[in-house]
């Protein structure tokens, strides 16, 4: 990072849009410039993978046995909002980009070639080595990729948020966390030819009606007896925060940008954290991720609408603020910057540790926190070396073709 300032404005941006982090584009607010790259957003993407790191870690290990561990699990289980996190902070961050070029040469073009580039080459990576050749190996652990056999297609198309609720198979035990990234490929697939054909004063009560029209779905589907597992991965009742970090997006583009939202923002923040923190009090600290009504339908609008609110204060920070000084710290902008390979790696991570140390089989004064603390460590540094490697061998090289995929100025 330190050699982009030695370089002009546009390319620094060029640069880092080659390197895959986040930029935003439209007036400038305070501490920031229109096309500057926001580093407390890579903060943010850091967050929402540790929230997803210690939910899966602790749901791996800790068998609670006493008030203590039964508390610690009901909270940290709550780290499933990371995923909408992701969601909120990419259709902020695509439709910004969506935005600018719609008016450019070649812009369905660039814009797909160069999500393929961010996406594809890992993605099938893993594919490759968990449906190809890990069945290979002869050994009874890789018997349920065995299994997957001819229902491969699934994953190869992008269509893995329907596998578990479609079929009635065997389970995918690590591969579960592709649901997410088909939702945002589905997305990806439809939002650029709606950005570039409807009129720009279109896009922000589409945005709006869908996110609402969404709610709707979920509360219909849930009447009809659909189970939540479908309502939770399903890419029609899962895209409103998707939408929500659009029309924020559009917001940012208007006269006087988020800025001027700002005190509602707070406002909102707020109000979603006392109703999330009463349904956690109300279902005596139990996850979110529930079978009641709220919890299979405007649970999920509240989440989206969290994260919309905390994203506009995030990019309204003054350059001196604790706010910024937080989300640019080392650590979250590390975990940042291998979000993407983290969030495949971290469930393989995690088995693989536990084949050689399970916490449930060790307590120190009677408890299991300790063992489940070191068994959270070590899986993320496992998740996070594997992330580092396939970086440098697999991301970092294709990122770089993305500069034959530039947006041209008319």
């Amino acid at each position: 990072m330190s050699t982009l300032t030695t370089i002009g404005p546009s390319a620094q941006a060029s640069a880092l849009h080659r390197a895959g982090l986040a930029t935003v584009s439209g007036p400038a607010f305070q501490g920031y410039s229109t096309h500057q790259h926001i580093p407390a957003l890579d903060g943010v993407r850091g967050f929402a993978i540790l929230l997803v790191l210690v939910t899966h870690g602790i749901d791996a290990c800790l068998k609670a046995s006493t008030p203590l561990e039964q508390s610690l699990y009901n909270v940290a289980r709550w780290g499933w909002v990371g995923v909408d996190l992701f969601f909120v902070l990419s259709g902020f961050l695509i439709t910004g980009i969506l935005l600018s070029a719609r008016k450019r040469p070649h812009y369905l073009r660039n814009f797909l070639a160069r999500r393929a580039l961010r996406i594809f080459p890992l993605y099938y990576a893993t594919l490759l080595v968990c449906l190809v050749l890990l069945p290979l190996i002869p050994l009874a652990r890789f018997d349920w990729l065995r299994d997957l056999g001819g229902r491969q297609g699934w994953f190869w198309l992008h269509a893995s948020n329907y596998y578990k609720v479609c079929l009635n198979d065997p389970p995918i035990h690590w591969l579960s966390t592709l649901w997410s990234l088909a939702v945002e490929e589905h997305f990806y697939l439809v939002w650029p030819f709606v950005v570039w054909k409807l009129p720009a004063r279109w896009l922000l009560p589409l945005c709006l009606i869908g996110a609402v029209a969404v709610l709707g779905l979920r509360c219909g589907l849930t009447f009809a007896g659909f189970p939540g597992d479908y309502l939770y991965r399903s890419t029609l009742t899962r895209i409103d925060p998707l939408l929500l970090g659009s029309a924020l997006a559009i917001l940012n583009r208007s006269p006087g940008g988020i800025r001027r939202f700002l005190p509602v923002a707070r406002l909102v923040f707020v109000g979603c954290c006392v109703l999330l923190l009463i349904q956690m009090v109300s279902r005596n600290g139990s996850h979110g991720r529930d079978t009641t009504w709220y919890g299979m339908t405007a649970q999920y609008s509240v989440v989206g609408v969290l994260f919309v609110s905390l994203l506009a204060m995030v990019v309204s920070f003054s350059p001196e603020s604790m706010g910024r000084r937080l989300c640019t710290s080392s650590p979250l902008l590390v975990f940042g910057k291998y979000s993407y390979a983290l969030y495949i790696f971290n469930k393989p991570s995690f088995l693989l540790v536990k084949s050689f140390f399970d916490p449930g089989e060790w307590t120190i004064g009677g408890s299991q926190l300790p063992a489940v603390a070191a068994f959270v460590l070590a899986g993320t540094l496992v998740a996070l070396t594997m992330a580092k490697l396939t970086w440098h061998l697999v991301e970092k090289p294709c990122l770089g073709l993305k500069r034959y995929f530039e947006a041209e100025k008319r």
